[in-house]
């Protein structure tokens, strides 16, 4: 954050708090380390990164540092639900508990495709990259379980395609 305001935007906290809306002292916390941003924090400030038109590259390493990398499945989950503002508002876009949205997010039950794709439309992402995603973390599962690789691929493509599959 601090890069972002004193490097790229060329600020001070103060002007930095005036300008986003954000208090000054939980800037002051957030650059000294001593709270990690909530979702709306964190929200607000990419926001108003968005508008300061600053480079994406700074923008994604925000992200990543406080949601983690994009290229898991879990990852994706968390950027989605910082989208959205939150799991429960995420959750309630789609249809489903927050409970439900956790279990997905944990990785203790596998996340239909069609739900995902809802999951990326309602907060405006890109379903291509997340429906790459789901493949591998579901042919990951699968695997994880000892399964013969020609039936993972098969059961992946049922998966895909909403069909059940035979155990």
């Amino acid at each position: 954050m601090v890069r972002i305001r004193a490097g790229v935007l060329g600020i001070t906290r103060l002007e930095l708090a005036r300008r986003s809306g954000l208090s000054r002292g939980a800037l002051r916390d957030l650059e000294l380390g001593i709270h990690c941003p909530t979702r709306q924090t964190l929200q607000q400030f990419l926001g108003f990164c968005r508008k300061q038109k600053v480079d994406g590259q700074y923008v994604e390493e925000l992200q990543r540092l406080y949601t983690g990398p994009a290229d898991t499945l879990a990852g994706l989950l968390a950027r989605l639900e910082l989208s959205a503002g939150s799991s429960r508002e995420l959750a309630r876009r789609v249809g489903i508990s927050p409970t439900t949205l956790w279990e997905y997010h944990r990785g203790n039950f596998p996340l239909p495709l069609a739900l995902l794709k809802q999951m990326c439309h309602s907060v405006g992402a890109d379903g291509k990259t997340a429906e790459q995603l789901w493949h591998q973390d579901l042919r990951r599962r699968l695997l994880e379980r000892a399964l013969p690789e020609a039936w993972v691929e098969l059961c992946v493509l049922c998966a895909r395609r909403a069909v059940p599959k035979a155990t």
